[in-house]
């Protein structure tokens, strides 16, 4: 088995739910992607990133799979929604890195981002 790393929950459901992170949160799921892919990921590749970690973390904790923050919640009800998880699963998580990371050649992401011009 891969080495592992404990993840705080709150940053593996920033990957698995995307948008509905805590306040604060942006730097351990960027630090999660990192880990998990073994490169140092440019802003523009963060979302392949998700797309292909959220399924893994998936794979390693099938809990998460239904586990889903209230829609539109207020801060306040996110953090005591996230408290009654941590409660249930664990603060913390161990998490193995993909097995392998499927990104970009980054100067052939940079020249197609170049030759589509410039974007709104």
């Amino acid at each position: 088995m891969s080495e592992t790393r404990s993840v705080p929950l709150a940053d593996i459901l920033g990957v698995t739910a995307p948008g509905r992170l805590p306040r604060g949160r942006e730097g351990g799921r960027t630090a999660l992607l990192h880990w998990m892919t073994g490169t140092r990921l440019e802003p523009w590749q963060r979302q392949r990133a998700v797309d292909q970690c959220a399924p893994e973390l998936l794979r390693q904790h099938p809990a998460l799979c239904d586990l889903a923050p209230p829609p539109a919640a207020s801060d306040a009800r996110l953090s005591a929604w996230l408290g009654a998880a941590e409660r249930e699963i664990g603060s913390t998580l161990p998490v193995a890195p993909l097995a392998h990371w499927a990104g970009h050649d980054p100067a052939l992401a940079h020249a197609g981002r170049a030759a589509a011009g410039p974007t709104g």
